[in-house]
């Protein structure tokens, strides 16, 4: 019989070898599928005929809906054509280049029609994240092969099995994001975060090429991976550029609420809970940072109570614990503790919330040899937040300012923070790192002198601390250090290095208007030092800070010309946070006061 006007001959129909079963795209349909390869109903609705997934246990029937099908010729024509590749924005490098994705094919037929193929060669392409956001990848193997649990050298684990399915991104039971999609930002977060949190093996990660196969990824290290994309991307502000993103023009905070929304949806399916490992530690953490740098403060509060729990739950605070484990493992441990605690003071401080870590463990070693410059920064910022004691926080929250607060406290409290400055040399720890020690240096002297303003001890001669002029010489050191640090370094540390500019900002303006009618040098400098810390705020992260126009507003009149005309920047909305309500409720006040946060 003759084929029908303007339509193809029909493939050649043949048997399958062995049982008898339904095609993956018949099953997903609940259609009835004649087992033929292809099938008919599958060419009858052009669509690709694969027999991947394996046979499960006949279950209820499902709806045969229009949108089933239609994500399936999605799936189906996003594998057949070409996609966009990743290009970094500001200043971020993605490596060594990019190039325009390929097809592994066999002959004429694609390799695996249930994988994302993007060619891995000298240079790295991916898909764009609008594909994401139709196109994932099933879960093409029964089971997850074994990998380390902490991505250590020399670290096992009992292989991991896969959860139970969920409807994900792309409607369908274990549809997961392609593994191809997390390898942008994982360069990113090495290149430019590591010294910040060098928690994870870069050997691992980056060198294992463990990201570029396609086998699918333990549950724990694909939660991760989500979470750490999503952080990276809003710590950074460094997205793809994408056209459109839900019908939206492309951004970072739409690209990376991408993976957070999948880390979230796929940890319901986990029983994260009943066995956390260092891996739901660290998922937690990224959560934290990711909803912090958004300046969603209680979702981030959450996150990082739920690390810390975890951390206590998997004994992280313990030193016989940790001492008994394997050498290399318990480096990565102690690493892990130090961030958690580090974290939790510095966001402690500025929530006015209580920490519950203590320094119960041993520092880490400066191992590997390799990262002795990385180990040895780190252990720098841990020796510095290590001043932050009970008594410093009982003080700044205002539980027990006039036992403890004495002028001799506070003056050996000031000496304790400036002795950590001799702790490693300048030249031995990266810029990264040195930048990040520095500005949470003067930042602590900041918050140090307004509790002593809350108590009185403030214009004492004798205790240059305690003097008007001291937040005019931290802003000094201020300014010396951002205006000589290369940008994208200064911009690395993402939404906690704009508060702490804030916060000396702040402090500074408050002085000068109690010192307005004061023409000495000092006072005059001063003023200088403001506005040279309000142009970085125009310009951080490659756009306008959302705590500058606060400041503007605090300090009309003070510098002597409008700020408002000197700085260009996006048109701005102010978010629901109650930092940049503290500076809006102060403006109210026409009697200029010290800005007091204790």
């Amino acid at each position: 019989m003759p084929s029908p006007p303007n339509s193809a001959p029909s493939p050649p129909e043949r048997t399958p070898k062995g049982v008898r079963r339904a095609c993956d795209c018949c099953r997903k349909r609940k259609v009835r599928c004649d087992g033929l390869d292809p099938c008919g109903p599958c060419r009858k609705t052009a669509l690709r005929c694969a027999y991947l997934q394996a046979p499960k246990k006949k279950g209820p029937k499902g709806l045969r809906s229009a949108r089933v099908l239609h994500a399936l010729r999605e799936i189906d024509e996003s594998l057949s054509s070409p996609t966009g590749s990743f290009d970094g924005i500001h200043e971020w490098n993605w490596g060594s280049g990019d190039s325009s994705p390929t097809m592994i094919a066999e002959g004429d037929e694609i390799v695996s029609p249930d994988v994302a193929l993007f060619s891995l060669g000298g240079a790295a392409a991916y898909p764009p994240v609008d594909a994401m956001l139709t196109t994932s990848t099933p879960l093409a193997s029964p089971q997850y092969p074994q990998f380390a649990s902490f991505g250590l050298s020399g670290i096992t684990s009992n292989p991991t099995t896969p959860e139970k399915a969920s409807f994900g991104l792309g409607g369908f039971p274990g549809v997961r994001l392609p593994t191809e999609s997390f390898i942008p930002y994982v360069r990113l977060f090495f290149e430019h975060m590591y010294p910040i949190m060098p928690v994870l093996d870069r050997e691992y990660y980056i060198e294992s090429g463990i990201l570029s196969s396609h086998s699918a990824l333990p549950a724990e290290q694909y939660l991760l991976l989500c979470a750490l994309s999503a952080m990276t991307i809003v710590q950074l502000e460094a997205a793809p550029q994408v056209p459109l993103v839900n019908g939206n023009p492309g951004n970072s905070e739409a690209a990376a609420e991408v993976f957070a929304k999948e880390c979230l949806r796929e940890r319901r399916n986990v029983e994260y809970v009943e066995n956390p490992t260092e891996l739901t530690v660290m998922t937690s953490f990224f959560l934290f940072c990711y909803y912090g740098n958004l300046e969603k403060s209680e979702k981030a509060w959450y996150y990082l109570q739920e690390a810390l729990s975890f951390a206590q739950v998997i004994e992280l605070d313990n030193e016989a614990k940790v001492a008994a484990l394997e050498t290399v493992q318990s480096q990565w441990r102690r690493r892990l503790f130090w961030l958690l605690f580090v974290t939790e003071k510095a966001y402690a401080i500025q929530r006015r919330r209580r920490t519950r870590l203590q320094p119960s463990i041993r520092l880490p070693l400066v191992y590997p040899p390799e990262e002795a410059h990385l180990v040895s920064g780190f252990v720098s910022l841990v020796t510095l937040f290590s001043t932050v004691t009970d008594d410093f926080l009982n003080v700044w929250l205002g539980t027990r300012r006039a036992s403890i607060c004495s002028s001799d406290w506070l003056t050996e409290t000031q000496r304790k923070i400036d002795a950590t400055a001799g702790v490693t040399a300048r030249g031995d720890i990266s810029e990264t790192q040195q930048l990040d020690i520095d500005i949470s240096r003067q930042w602590l002297h900041v918050l140090a002198w307004q509790m002593g303003v809350s108590n009185g001890l403030v214009w004492r001669p004798q205790d240059p601390e305690m003097s008007l002029e001291y937040p005019i010489n931290l802003a000094k050191e201020v300014v010396s250090i951002t205006t000589g640090a290369r940008r994208e370094v200064l911009d690395s540390h993402g939404i906690g290095m704009e508060q702490k500019l804030t916060d000396v900002a702040s402090c500074l303006a408050d002085v000068l208007k109690c010192t307005a009618g004061d023409f000495s040098s000092t006072f005059l400098q001063g003023r200088q030092y403001l506005s040279n810390i309000l142009q970085q705020l125009s310009r951080i992260r490659g756009k306008e800070s959302r705590y500058l126009r606060p400041l503007i507003s605090r300090t009309d009149g003070l510098l002597g010309y409008s700020m408002t005309t000197e700085l260009t920047a996006p048109a701005y909305v102010s978010p629901p946070d109650d930092r940049i309500q503290d500076l809006e409720e102060d403006d109210k006040d026409a009697t200029p006061a010290i800005f007091i946060r204790a």
